[in-house]
């Protein structure tokens, strides 16, 4: 065990003085009160090579700076309500003796007020995070990566298909807003890189769209990504009024709002009777499936919707019961010729 002493320095910060291996050393708590340097006290185990241990609630304060700076919005959202549960069901305890029962635990509870899919998203958020604790030399192993995901039965993927699309393009009123809901169809891209969109990143000599990290916006995953126009695209863009900086605006040139086009979506869905588990992002879906569906190699799909890994994009790949009905109807010649 190393000697530990507590003191105060004339400047009014409380030290910590140890010897370890018959050498002295001395760390400030930056702790202005004893209570404070005693809570420090508690985050550091001295007979260890480093004390940077800290508590699991000074980590998720670094943590959520850090990735206020380096992700997207929602991505911020999922960290803070992930690890603020994380913190509310464990207590703050030391990040390093952070156990795979309290993980266990952790998912027990949660379980108790989110459903198990909602339970898995945490999960992985918390997993991510604690890599860079990892990489930040504040953790050795990454003890969520010890800990399985909730076991969560396979749903069926919504999408629209090709006489549900029509109807919906048929039923919008709004000639601004029929021409963004085909955009998305022809693009893939997601509701907020579409709102966000720029003049500048539209590039129509070339007929191509960047997809770009800005001040005020960041792409998720934080990598940029070049989609080519498609006539359906070019057309639409072609025929836009510049009246502000994004392409996608509101009648005085202003930026649109998230929600706002997420309701509006939702309006006529349920206007026109289609299925209400129907959100906007599922245009997204549809644009993938429909390619997947016409031949189009999933790795291009991939690069399309800006996926880092192709396992994500192969979700896409499934089939109706037509596509399968085809499949099993080569067998029908080998039954006529015999």
């Amino acid at each position: 065990m190393a000697m530990v002493t507590l003191y105060q320095r004339t400047n009014g910060i409380w030290y910590v003085s140890f010897i370890k291996n018959g050498k002295r050393y001395q760390r400030s708590t930056k702790a202005a009160t004893k209570k404070k340097a005693l809570q420090f006290l508690a985050t550091v185990d001295f007979d260890q090579n480093t004390i940077r241990s800290v508590s699991l609630q000074s980590f998720i304060q670094d943590f959520l700076g850090w990735s206020a700076v380096n992700k997207a919005a929602k991505s911020l959202e999922n960290d803070r309500r992930a690890l603020t549960w994380l913190l509310k069901l464990i207590g703050n305890k030391r990040l390093d003796k952070i156990t795979i029962a309290d993980i266990e635990r952790f998912k027990s509870s949660r379980l108790q007020v989110a459903s198990p899919t909602t339970v898995n998203i945490d999960l992985r958020t918390c997993k991510a995070a604690f890599y860079v604790a990892v990489k930040w030399e504040l953790l050795k192993v990454n003890v969520f990566s010890k800990v399985p995901q909730m076991r969560v039965a396979t749903q069926a993927r919504v999408y629209l298909i090709e006489d549900e699309v029509a109807m919906l393009l048929s039923g919008i009123a709004e000639n601004w807003f029929r021409d963004l809901v085909m955009f998305a169809l022809n693009t893939g891209m997601r509701r907020g890189e579409i709102i966000n969109l720029r003049w500048v990143d539209v590039d129509m000599d070339r007929r191509v769209i960047r997809i770009v990290n800005q001040e005020t916006f960041t792409v998720k995953g934080g990598k940029g990504r070049v989609i080519p126009m498609n006539d359906t695209v070019y057309g639409i863009l072609c025929n836009r009024l510049s009246i502000g900086s994004h392409v996608f605006t509101n009648q005085a040139g202003g930026k649109l709002y998230d929600n706002y086009i997420q309701h509006r979506f939702k309006k006529y869905i349920r206007r026109l009777g289609l299925n209400p588990n129907l959100h906007f992002h599922h245009l997204r879906h549809t644009f993938a499936t429909s390619l997947v569906k016409q031949g189009v190699p999933i790795y291009e799909v991939q690069h399309l919707l800006g996926h880092a890994n192709v396992t994500t994009t192969q979700i896409y790949s499934h089939m109706s019961v037509e596509d399968l009905r085809s499949a099993v109807g080569v067998l029908d010649k080998l039954a006529s010729a015999g």
